[in-house]
């Protein structure tokens, strides 16, 4: 089997889907920058009992200014000896391992969850190293196709040694968990009072990135003409007491329900509570729970600045200009129109997903063997 071995900051429960199919099919190895998330609360031990590929987390360096330094990466490399090394991003361990390849045969390809505007908006230092990454890398992966044409556009030589690979889950592993938390979904439902009501759903981390006041803005002249349609917000972080001051303010606290930080099945029963998605952010590289709330059958609708819009069709959601509230306003009207309350029974959604975990993967496992041939 060919040695692969991938490079990335931390253990995330989008990518375990994408790990554990690799693991099937090369000799796979994960090196973690951080053992924990930086920016996110989630429960590794969740994580972990699903996992079905070997990893590491390197711990021999430092931090500095966000940058990660971590010096045991030439051990694990050296050791290993892979066919292909994926890096993510433009940093230390992309230029470590570019460096070694001069001395040991594989080849780097890069991953990078950029769009392109933060891609156009790369400055300073990263600027440079992301010029002579990607310069002399043998290939580059992408979460976003506008992105891939951007760089192959900047880079030609990457022309035929670059794919484009979205943060997808598999819809049927995604399913299973869904089925999982209906119990849970029904409770929520009873809890809350939300039989002949229609759902507005909010994931993610309360941060100002995030364009939660966007949301809440626009909800606002829904909420006061239309007593059937409630918001349900799940996650915490920094802007949670400001976001509820908000709340309160327009006095909207009987419309939004905040139902903190949740994980596994009490996470997916909101999905399937949910119906229409709404994903505000003012910035978003990807933004993988579109995928999930389009494979819980809700319907979506993001801000132009979220990577995972070319996700969306006519037929399952609308995208609004960032920070428009007016007009994110009048796509929850739109969306409102094509669903109906909540009934008393709650069954798995069918997808509105338009992209398969399964063909994207496999595509992906043939653009590998290819780079380590």
């Amino acid at each position: 089997m060919k040695k692969i071995l991938l490079i990335q900051p931390y253990l995330a429960p989008y990518r375990i889907d994408v790990y554990n199919k690799l693991a099937k099919e090369f000799d796979l190895k994960l090196l973690f920058w951080y053992e924990e998330a930086p920016e996110h609360k989630f429960d590794l031990n969740i994580l972990k009992s699903k996992c079905e590929f070997k990893y590491k987390y390197l711990s021999k360096g430092f931090v500095v200014f966000n940058r990660v330094f971590k010096f045991d990466i030439f051990k694990h490399i050296t050791s290993f000896r892979p066919d292909v090394i994926i890096c993510h991003e433009f940093g230390f361990f992309t230029m470590v391992s570019l460096l070694l390849s001069k001395f040991i045969n594989f080849k780097v390809i890069i991953n990078t969850d950029d769009n392109v505007d933060s891609f156009k908006k790369i400055a300073g230092i990263r600027k440079i190293t992301s010029k002579l990454c990607l310069t002399n890398a043998n290939g580059v992966i992408t979460v976003n196709p506008e992105t891939l044409d951007y760089i192959k556009n900047l880079y030609p030589h990457l022309n035929e040694n670059s794919f484009c690979y979205p943060i997808l889950q598999d819809e049927f592993v995604l399913k299973d968990n869904l089925q999982s938390s209906i119990d849970i979904s029904k409770t929520n439902v009873s809890i809350h009072n939300l039989i002949g009501k229609k759902i507005l759903l909010y994931i993610g981390r309360l941060s100002e990135v995030k364009g939660l006041d966007v949301l809440i803005k626009a909800y606002k002249p829904i909420a006061d003409s239309n007593k059937h349609v409630k918001l349900v917000i799940v996650g915490s972080g920094l802007e949670e007491d400001n976001l509820k001051q908000m709340v309160r303010d327009y006095k909207l606290e009987s419309k939004i329900i905040f139902t903190g930080r949740l994980d596994g099945v009490e996470l997916y029963s909101w999905y399937n509570v949910g119906q229409i998605f709404i994903l505000p952010s003012r910035f978003e590289p990807f933004g993988v729970v579109v995928n999930e709330a389009l494979i819980a059958g809700n319907y979506v609708i993001t801000s132009d600045a979220v990577g995972s819009k070319f996700l969306l069709n006519e037929d399952n959601g609308l995208i609004f200009p960032s920070e428009d509230f007016d007009q994110l306003s009048k796509q929850i009207k739109i969306m409102i129109d094509k669903i109906t309350p909540l009934e008393k029974k709650i069954n798995i959604k069918d997808s509105l997903s338009i992209h398969s975990f399964y063909v994207f993967t496999n595509q992906f496992i043939e653009f590998l063997l290819k780079q380590s041939s």
